[in-house]
């Protein structure tokens, strides 16, 4: 890769083998090489393909405005991500993550600190990323001397969330509204309130997150490996359960126009049926 130019003392617009405009991240590529050589990859942390030329200008001005500590406390936290959560996280996190951390040091200048409303959606839904979240949040008090909360986590968690996400950002509030709802069947069917600290919470959520995200792309999971002997068995044992997935599968008809196929409904009937089996205070 050839550099162009440098954007900043960690960024540079390069060009690649087939002439294609390329941005790059590293720490201190402005000091360890010059305009018009070539650039090592081992210098390379990030890689970012433009897709037009109006993302140059835009990058260009990003790299511009946002300081280097920033990019590299938000770089640090997506390589944290990246192990801690164990997910495929998308390249541009970095990116919007800055962005974002950036907004915060102007509004902490002025106690703007902004209510999200989605908070407790948030904290229970994506607790991985919330978590992650909160760390970054007070690295980032201590850095500014600000005072942001879990207000601003609970944004912040949205971003890992939607970097996971196949489907993209404009699903990821849909996302988030389409769990709940679930959640709330399941809970007003059974009369319950979730024990949100056991781990049948944690796998039913992370399975409503992969099911919703389906749901979003249209796509659906295969019949052909479904146990019927198993189904049968757990429909005639839990037959309150199944009741429940029917409730579920009409609700996602009349308002998502999604019909979940038999395989789907038996996953949902055993993540509820853990959630049942000790994993949750009785009213």
């Amino acid at each position: 890769m050839k550099i162009v130019k440098f954007l900043n003392n960690n960024a540079a617009l390069v060009l690649d083998g087939q002439e294609r405009e390329l941005v790059v991240m590293g720490k201190g590529i402005a000091h360890l090489s010059h305009k018009n050589e070539e650039i090592s990859r081992e210098m390379i942390d990030k890689i970012f393909i433009l897709d037009d030329r109006s993302q140059l200008d835009q990058y260009t001005q990003l790299f511009s405005e946002i300081p280097g500590v920033i990019f590299e406390l938000a770089g640090r936290f997506v390589s944290k991500a990246k192990e801690d959560l164990n997910r495929t996280l998308q390249n541009s996190l970095v990116i919007s993550l800055a962005d974002h951390l950036n907004s915060m040091v102007a509004r902490g200048k002025l106690g703007a600190y902004l209510e999200n409303r989605m908070l407790w959606d948030i904290r229970k839904m994506y607790q991985d990323e919330f978590r992650l979240s909160r760390e970054l949040v007070a690295e980032f008090n201590k850095l500014y001397d600000t005072l942001y909360d879990d207000h601003e986590a609970a944004t912040l968690a949205m971003h890992f969330v939607n970097a996971e996400l196949e489907s993209g950002m404009e699903h990821a509030g849909k996302i988030t509204k389409l769990i709940g709802e679930i959640l709330n069947i399941v809970k007003y069917h059974f009369l319950i309130d979730y024990d949100e600290e056991s781990y049948a919470y944690y796998r039913f959520v992370t399975h409503l997150r992969v099911l919703a995200q389906r749901i979003f792309q249209g796509s659906q999971l295969n019949d052909a490996d479904m146990s019927e002997i198993l189904k049968d068995h757990l429909s005639e044992r839990y037959e309150a359960t199944f009741q429940c997935v029917k409730k579920i599968r009409d609700f996602f008809w009349i308002h998502y126009q999604y019909c979940f196929t038999e395989q789907e409904g038996l996953y949902l009937a055993i993540h509820i049926i853990k959630i049942l089996d000790g994993n949750i205070k009785t009213n």
